[in-house]
């Protein structure tokens, strides 16, 4: 929660006066990695089912989609 304050922040004084693209990219980002985390939590829960595979798939997918909105974020929309 600390963390998503502080992205927050970030967000508005360093973001304010971007292109929407840049934007984009960085909520993006940050949303994905946030859904990470919350499958990663009820995954844990799931682990003894068979639906583990899924939230498996959905926790890793969401964290290599946040790692590349990130990364187009910060190199390929920089100037």
């Amino acid at each position: 929660i600390v963390t998503l304050g502080f992205l927050g922040l970030f967000y508005q004084r360093c973001l304010a006066g971007e292109s929407r693209a840049e934007r984009a990219l960085f909520a993006a980002g940050t949303l994905l990695f946030a859904a990470a985390i919350l499958a990663e939590v009820v995954g844990m829960q799931l682990r003894e089912s068979a639906y583990y595979a899924a939230f498996l798939l959905s926790e890793e997918s969401s964290e290599m989609l946040g790692a590349t909105a990130f990364l187009g974020w910060a190199v390929g929309t920089r100037r």
